[in-house]
Protein backbone atom coordinates (compact mmCIF):
# COMPACT_ATOMS: atom_id res chain seq x y z
CA UNK A 1 0.00 0.00 0.00
CA UNK A 2 2.55 2.78 -1.04
CA UNK A 3 0.72 5.62 -2.19
CA UNK A 4 1.59 8.05 -4.63
CA UNK A 5 2.40 10.86 -1.74
CA UNK A 6 5.00 8.24 -0.46
CA UNK A 7 6.83 8.05 -4.12
CA UNK A 8 6.74 11.53 -4.53
CA UNK A 9 8.63 12.29 -1.22
CA UNK A 10 11.00 9.74 -1.76
CA UNK A 11 11.88 11.55 -5.45
CA UNK A 12 11.07 15.15 -5.06
CA UNK A 13 12.62 16.75 -1.85
CA UNK A 14 12.22 20.23 -2.92
CA UNK A 15 9.34 22.64 -2.75
CA UNK A 16 6.25 21.78 -5.43
CA UNK A 17 6.32 25.51 -5.32
CA UNK A 18 8.50 27.95 -3.89
CA UNK A 19 8.95 31.88 -3.49
CA UNK A 20 11.85 33.52 -5.93
CA UNK A 21 15.32 33.51 -4.57
CA UNK A 22 15.48 37.69 -4.61
CA UNK A 23 14.22 39.47 -1.67
CA UNK A 24 11.30 41.54 -3.21
CA UNK A 25 11.81 45.66 -3.20
CA UNK A 26 9.82 46.03 0.39
CA UNK A 27 9.29 49.54 -0.40
CA UNK A 28 6.96 48.79 -3.11
CA UNK A 29 3.39 48.06 -1.74
CA UNK A 30 3.03 44.88 -3.83
CA UNK A 31 6.38 43.85 -2.99
CA UNK A 32 5.72 44.27 0.91
CA UNK A 33 3.09 41.75 1.29
CA UNK A 34 3.61 39.50 -1.45
CA UNK A 35 5.67 36.71 0.42
CA UNK A 36 2.97 36.30 2.86
CA UNK A 37 0.40 36.39 0.31
CA UNK A 38 2.15 33.86 -1.71
CA UNK A 39 3.34 31.48 0.88
CA UNK A 40 -0.63 31.40 2.07
CA UNK A 41 -1.42 30.31 -1.64
CA UNK A 42 1.24 28.09 -1.87
CA UNK A 43 1.03 25.95 0.82
CA UNK A 44 -2.40 25.29 0.02
CA UNK A 45 -1.76 24.14 -2.89
CA UNK A 46 0.68 21.76 -1.58
CA UNK A 47 -1.34 20.58 1.02
CA UNK A 48 -4.01 19.94 -2.00
CA UNK A 49 -1.61 17.64 -4.15
CA UNK A 50 -0.40 15.87 -1.63
CA UNK A 51 -3.85 15.19 -0.20
CA UNK A 52 -4.74 13.76 -3.73
CA UNK A 53 -1.41 11.72 -4.14
CA UNK A 54 -1.98 10.31 -0.82
CA UNK A 55 -5.05 8.92 -1.93
CA UNK A 56 -3.58 6.90 -4.92
CA UNK A 57 -1.90 4.17 -4.24
CA UNK A 58 0.64 2.65 -6.54
CA UNK A 59 -1.30 -0.58 -6.70
CA UNK A 60 -4.31 1.49 -7.67
CA UNK A 61 -2.32 3.38 -10.46
CA UNK A 62 -1.39 0.09 -12.21
CA UNK A 63 -4.65 -1.39 -11.81
CA UNK A 64 -5.90 1.81 -13.68
CA UNK A 65 -3.46 1.18 -16.10
CA UNK A 66 -3.87 -2.28 -17.20
CA UNK A 67 -7.71 -1.66 -17.22
CA UNK A 68 -7.42 1.22 -19.97
CA UNK A 69 -6.13 -1.10 -22.14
Amino acid sequence: EISLLDVYAAVAPEPLVALHHSEPNLLCPVGHGIRPALTEVYEEATDAFRAVLARQSVATLLERIMNAR
